[in-house]
């Protein structure tokens, strides 16, 4: 569930043999503080560091620090008065990908890209760095989160024959609005972000991003990229749904309060969050009139024909699934002339019965994505 985790702790002296093997030092310090950045490409999380073992005493530190410093967007970051000796640390860690990648170089797992870290694995990863870092536990639990992305990577079949696929785009043309976020930002066919002040919720193609970022088909040339992502797209597409929580403090949803602070709260309420992470869903207005089986049909009318009786029928079966069969029978049908009226009810009864039996699955896209959501988080949980 957890992705991106930035977070601090503050008065803390990291030991001196620490310092030296793992992490870089700055050479100009910042207003007379000495600054240290962690060395990834010497770390557990990087193949390079499990080939090479130690840091190299020969290695130039101000290079390898503006290296480390350049090519992540991530760091774990020390600064410490050189007199007391005490300092804070700062962390942006990928926290999801940076257990893949110890799991995959220490463990002997092979785990896939779009890995979802579960109760267990936040718990590991956090212990992994107290350890390198030899930082006690519970100092390094009650670490102070400013930023997390929450989220979960959703897998959904396209079906094999034409006619009961459903695509990346047509699930994503179904969410409308979010309650009180008026910005609203749509990449292409990719991808939808609704960005508040202090919060973001994403949904987007998660293969077009890791092919992006080089985590599948490292190697291979740009359009063999996108012919592999086309021929993976044909089969099944992949989704993100993320909720980036830009600031903490000033984060006003009211049931996440005083279980996101600090990484011990976090762990301590992650089933609860898991929770909490699904009813965001509450607050998206979703624009779903069409099931992926209904949608196709009317299509192929409007494509070989201008008959306008099927489309008539279908917001005929939308007003009575919206009010219900029993505010028709007390309020609609009333107002019929009696000698129509029964005729009139047999005809949108049946009317309504041709649409709800059409969709093989009896459910739209909003449920399938909901249905995918809920069955995703409930695997992350602790029990």
């Amino acid at each position: 569930m957890t992705d991106l985790l930035k977070f601090y702790i503050e008065d803390i002296i990291l030991k001196e043999e620490v310092l030296k093997s793992k992490f870089l030092k700055k050479r100009n310090s910042r207003q007379g503080n000495e600054i240290y950045l962690f060395d990834y490409y010497n770390s557990p999380f990087s193949k390079v560091g499990i080939n090479n073992g130690a840091k190299s005493i020969d290695s130039d530190e101000g290079e390898s620090f503006e290296e480390n410093n350049k090519h992540k967007n991530v760091y774990i970051l020390y600064s410490r008065n050189p007199t007391t000796k005490k300092g804070k640390i700062y962390f942006k860690q990928n926290i999801r990908k940076n257990w893949i990648n110890y799991s995959n170089l220490n463990l002997n797992t092979s785990l896939s890209p779009l890995y979802d870290l579960n109760y267990f694995d936040y718990v590991n990863i956090l212990n992994l760095y107290a350890s390198i870092l030899e930082i006690p536990k519970n100092k390094f639990l009650d670490a102070k989160i400013t930023q997390v992305e929450l989220g979960v990577n959703l897998s959904f079949g396209t079906g094999f024959k034409k006619n009961e696929r459903i695509s990346l785009e047509q699930l994503l043309s179904c969410f409308g609005k979010y309650k009180n976020v008026p910005d609203k930002h749509i990449y292409g066919n990719y991808g939808i972000c609704f960005k508040a002040q202090h919060f973001e919720i994403s949904i987007y193609d998660k293969l077009k991003r890791i092919i992006s970022t080089k985590e599948i088909f490292k190697k291979s040339l740009e359009k063999r990229k996108k012919i592999n992502r086309a021929k993976l797209s044909n089969v099944r597409f992949l989704l993100r749904y993320e909720l980036r929580i830009l600031s903490e403090a000033h984060f006003n949803q009211g049931d996440f309060e005083g279980k996101i602070n600090t990484l011990r709260n976090l762990r301590d309420n992650w089933d609860i969050v898991l929770k909490l992470l699904y009813k965001t869903t509450d607050n998206i207005e979703f624009y779903d009139f069409l099931s992926p089986e209904i949608e196709k049909d009317l299509m192929k009318i409007g494509l070989k024909s201008k008959a306008l009786s099927e489309f008539y029928n279908f917001l005929i079966y939308r007003g009575f699934d919206s009010i219900g069969y029993d505010d028709f029978k007390n309020f609609i049908l009333p107002l019929v002339n009696k000698k129509v009226r029964s005729d009139f009810e047999e005809k949108v009864l049946e009317n309504y019965s041709k649409f709800r039996d059409k969709s093989k699955y009896r459910f739209s896209y909003q449920r399938r994505f909901l249905r995918a959501l809920e069955n995703r988080l409930d695997l992350l949980r602790s029990i």
